[in-house]
């Protein structure tokens, strides 16, 4: 053989080896583009999957957050309301003084227990039924009492509130529920918020 041929055999061997190569190339390239294509398309899909969870974790911390600042408002407007009926109803409890009241100071009297009351807080009104009702104790006024009295023993050890403002005070928590309800069916809202 000659040196020729024997660098024609050579090149034709290193240019197969080339084409070998090349192919390998370029099937690595493919696997490479098919991989990190793949590696992407995952990381999209995690990364969308991540964005839609925060989004629905803050709307739904939005959504609470509204709920509770409403539900709080709604407390507030409630309350706020319910105070505003209790200061009429105080002043609707002053026009049982208007009819028959002395019968009603009586009865309120009479619910007591039989004892030697000491002391007898009364309105300025009704200082002289208090004095009639009990002659032996110590009268007191107090403009705060709408009507009705306050009994105390001697040195206060026993008291009785039977006065027309701690009877509202005792049935407020049970009508105010009502008159609410009253006002929300009649005004068609809904009470099932919270």
């Amino acid at each position: 053989m000659s040196v020729e041929d024997l660098l024609e055999e050579l090149k034709k061997e290193k240019d197969d080896e080339i084409s070998r190569l090349k192919e390998e190339a370029v099937k690595m390239k493919k696997t490479i583009y098919k991989d990190t294509q793949k590696k992407v398309q995952d990381m999209e899909e995690n990364f969308k999957r991540e964005y839609v969870n925060k989004r629905k974790k803050m709307l739904n911390s939005a959504i609470n957050n509204a709920k509770s600042k409403g539900i709080i408002n709604i407390i507030n407007e409630e309350n706020e309301f319910s105070k505003r009926i209790e200061k009429y109803s105080i002043k609707l409890l002053t026009t049982l003084r208007e009819k028959d009241y002395n019968t009603i100071f009586k009865k309120l009297v009479m619910e007591l227990p039989k004892y030697a009351w000491e002391n007898i807080i009364v309105s300025p009104d009704d200082v002289p039924a208090a004095k009639h009702f009990f002659p032996k104790a110590n009268i007191e006024s107090n403009n705060s009492i709408i009507g009705g009295l306050k009994v105390e023993s001697k040195n206060r050890e026993i008291t009785i509130d039977n006065t027309l403002n701690k009877r509202f005070e005792k049935i407020c928590p049970i009508f105010m529920p009502v008159i609410l309800k009253y006002i929300y069916t009649r005004e068609n809202i809904d009470t099932n918020i919270y």
